[in-house]
């Protein structure tokens, strides 16, 4: 179902507009899972995704050359188990997240109130911009 639609240049990754249009839906229909093309596999737009309250769906292309993260080290998921690597490894920094999650809630705060642009904040870290 189309909740919204917008014009932007050719070559660049939809994903980018994705939590815009999602924030900006004005409808009686509040999606709270969202699919997404490949493009919108990405740690940005996984986790404004996750802050704003949508489980992101993406369609994932060429699985076999990413890695998948475990949310602990004693988890082992029996039947995927494979696409996280050794036991033990690709683990979620839970501590990280903690340590930055002020950072989180001030962008997440700033995007919902028309402060900063989520398209441009995704051209940023796209850019591997400071």
């Amino acid at each position: 179902m189309a909740l919204f639609s917008r014009f932007i240049p050719c070559g660049v990754w939809e994903a980018v507009h994705l939590i815009e249009g999602l924030l900006a839906n004005t409808s009686d229909i509040q999606p709270s899972t969202v699919h997404a093309d490949t493009q919108g596999q990405n740690f940005p737009v996984f986790a404004l995704a996750t802050l704003f309250g949508f489980d992101l769906m993406p369609r994932i292309r060429n699985f076999k050359d990413l890695i998948f993260f475990r949310a602990s080290e004693k988890i082992a998921y029996p039947h995927i188990d494979q696409l996280f690597g050794e036991s033990g490894r690709n683990v979620i920094d839970w501590k990280l997240i903690e340590k930055h999650w002020i950072d989180l809630m001030q962008v997440a705060i700033s995007i919902s109130e028309g402060r900063l642009s989520s398209a441009t904040l995704m051209r940023r870290l796209r850019s591997h911009s400071r």
